[in-house]
């Protein structure tokens, strides 16, 4: 029996989902639930393991439900989701590593992005991965890059409330803040300002907003990659005559860089504002106001 409970813990760890299937994931769990508690040699449960494979990873959502009714995890980690994987940096656990691993090899990223996206799917399709966990567990920040791209924009499409929202102290910042801060490209800057435009634009996707201890994730960004970088984003994601009375904004809001949006929105000059009024007529008198 011993020797047949082995071969069952070592069936979870290496499971494949070219050769397996649910049904029989269902079987041998039934008949030993105490394999979803095994631990490989790097201190991992069968549905941690998982994670780190590309062809494991579609039986996370059942190992999830089987788990919960082995209370694995313990009480309120959902079968084991929502335990710090032991491997994986920053303390991820299952669901934030799903959001943020991608390929090595740039021909598979798209494809391990599709198939990390149908997990989170399908976890979202059994209530094992929730709206509110896109904030709590801080998943546009795990999945903004390239490699997560389409992980991404599921997650901001279901919650774009979360860009109004940051973890950090500083109530008054924003989920831009948050991504200017953590990375080392503009890569994660260009996603969540498009997601930002697209969802809030009225507010610019929070471009220039600034709080009392925070500047402008604009200012932020120009500091860390300088203003050419930095403008050619803002371009990207914010084209001339596309509607938006972008210097009057800046005007209102960061008038200190005012001279960066001159340069590339010249053209806007003659845009007027929600009450008719020109923007150099609305600098003017932002101006007076400084003085």
């Amino acid at each position: 029996m011993d020797n047949i409970r082995s071969k069952a813990n070592q069936f979870l760890h290496d499971l494949d989902s070219q050769k397996h299937t649910e049904d029989h994931v269902e079987k041998v769990v039934d008949l030993f639930p105490s394999s979803l508690s095994s631990k490989n040699e790097y201190g991992m449960l069968p549905i941690q393991a998982a994670a780190f494979c590309s062809n494991r990873k579609s039986f996370i959502p059942l190992l999830a439900e089987k788990g919960i009714a082995q209370n694995i995890g313990g009480h309120g980690s959902r079968g084991g989701l929502l335990n710090e994987v032991p491997t994986a940096t920053e303390g991820k656990n299952i669901i934030q590593c799903l959001a943020n691993f991608g390929a090595s090899d740039e021909q598979r990223r798209d494809e391990f992005d599709r198939k990390d996206l149908a997990v989170l799917k399908d976890l979202r399709s059994r209530k094992l991965l929730l709206k509110e966990d896109i904030y709590t567990m801080n998943l546009l920040v795990h999945s903004c890059f390239s490699i997560a791209q389409r992980r991404f924009w599921y997650l901001v499409d279901w919650n774009p409330k979360v860009l109004k929202r940051t973890r950090w102290i500083d109530s008054c910042s924003v989920l831009i803040h948050d991504v200017i801060e953590s990375q080392s490209t503009v890569e994660g800057f260009n996603m969540v300002l498009t997601a930002g435009i697209k969802h809030y634009p009225n507010e610019l996707g929070f471009l220039l907003k600034a709080c009392e201890n925070t500047k402008a994730p604009y200012e932020l960004t120009r500091e860390k990659f300088g203003t050419q970088e930095t403008m050619a984003v803002v371009k990207k994601c914010i084209p001339c005559g596309n509607g938006f009375s972008v210097l009057d904004d800046v005007v209102k809001h960061c008038p200190q860089v005012i001279d960066d949006f001159v340069t590339y929105y010249g053209e806007d000059i003659s845009i007027r504002n929600g009450n008719g009024h020109l923007l150099i007529h609305t600098k003017l008198s932002q101006l007076q106001l400084l003085q």
